[in-house]
């Protein structure tokens, strides 16, 4: 943990963290608070940032350190005032297979897979560039993909968003 906790606080220091999640990531008791930070939808991407701008966390500390975290073993739920889901976020790291995405918002990191969406429902994935991932959106869902670095995606019915280097091409044929 005190890996991280020096990550976070370098970044802190180097402003990459707005004052909201600052206080959040200083005040946090736990791995399962750190990682409801980095899982909102503001965090997703900010992981994704922080890797194109060589400030990324390191594949070895998410493996080692948050396990119980990925890979579907935690699924973060945020409430609205009245405790009820608005959405729910997960992290993503060397799936190989085939995922299928139950939440809202994604982050993959060194995947290559085949990602199924379920029907009805809206999707923000954010995919690294270790990425080599083919999507599949039905037609009554919603898929955006935010692409950083040189990451690979093919995909239907999705929106795609590239942030970082854009030098390899995307299938987006029907």
């Amino acid at each position: 943990m005190n890996d991280f906790n020096d990550y976070i606080k370098k970044r802190i220091n180097e402003g990459y963290l707005c004052n909201i999640c600052a206080d959040i990531a200083n005040n946090a008791k736990s791995k399962k608070e750190f990682m409801d930070m980095v899982l909102c939808s503001g965090g997703i991407s900010w992981l994704q940032e922080m890797q194109i701008k060589d400030r990324g966390l390191s594949y070895d500390i998410m493996r080692n350190h948050f396990k119980d975290y990925i890979n579907g073993k935690y699924i973060a739920y945020f409430p609205n005032c009245n405790n009820s889901k608005i959405y729910t976020g997960a992290l993503y790291m060397d799936i190989t297979d085939k995922l299928d995405i139950t939440t809202n918002y994604v982050t993959l990191f060194n995947c290559q897979c085949e990602i199924n969406i379920p029907e009805n429902i809206i999707v923000t994935m954010c995919i690294d560039k270790n990425c080599d991932v083919m999507i599949n959106c039905p037609e009554n869902s919603r898929c955006k993909i935010e692409c950083y670095g040189n990451a690979i995606s093919s995909s239907n019915n999705v929106k795609i968003i590239w942030y970082g280097v854009k030098d390899k091409r995307i299938n987006n044929s029907l």
